[in-house]
């Protein structure tokens, strides 16, 4: 089970974000897990952003409640930089990420750490290991590693390269990692004209 602490090593979370802010930039920012709203108040006082727009399940004055793996899921975004800050499971919003993005993206993305005897892996992070059915909380501890790995080489399946990958000092409950997702340009055939 994981402890949600908002903005947990904030020193780590701030450098990994300015990172790739640095090498990519961020014209559009989607911040999918905004909470208190900390991390990006601060990077958008030393980063230009064109457009920001931040969300969060729980309800907060002056913030829409939405459900923000839905927003991905719907094709037709347009962000640069996608930060799934949620202290849970942040696949829902990966795989959106990557069935639905359609061009380069910096994607942030906070892993709660599953623990021996507790936890959750939902049903799409299992399928990732060719395990279509439910297993034990003791197991799901064991698998979590294996389960990341297998859903950050997802990426590859669906047709992105990743051009860059990083990973900030671990939280007391969560990894943080960013990678630079990038749309390879279609080929075409030179035999044909």
């Amino acid at each position: 089970m994981t402890t949600q602490t908002d903005n947990d090593n904030l020193p780590a979370k701030l450098a990994l974000r300015r990172h790739f802010l640095d090498r990519y930039g961020a014209a559009s920012v989607f911040d999918a897990c905004q909470g208190s709203g900390v991390l990006w108040k601060i990077l958008r006082t030393e980063y230009q952003v064109e457009r920001y727009w931040g969300v969060d399940k729980k309800e907060a004055r002056g913030r829409l409640t939405i459900d923000s793996a839905r927003v991905l899921e719907s094709p037709g975004w347009t962000f640069d930089v996608v930060d799934v800050d949620t202290y849970d499971e942040p696949w829902a919003h990966w795989f959106h990420v990557l069935e639905n993005g359609r061009a380069d993206v910096t994607v942030f993305l906070t892993i709660g750490l599953v623990r021996m005897g507790g936890g959750q892996l939902s049903g799409r992070a299992l399928d990732q290991l060719g395990i279509p059915f439910d297993i034990p909380p003791g197991l799901k501890g064991q698998l979590s590693p294996l389960a990341v790995e297998a859903c950050l080489a997802s990426a590859l399946l669906h047709g992105w390269e990743v051009a860059e990958t990083q990973e900030a000092p671990r939280g007391r409950s969560a990894r943080y990692l960013g990678l630079r997702l990038v749309k390879p340009a279609p080929k075409h055939d030179k035999g044909k004209s």
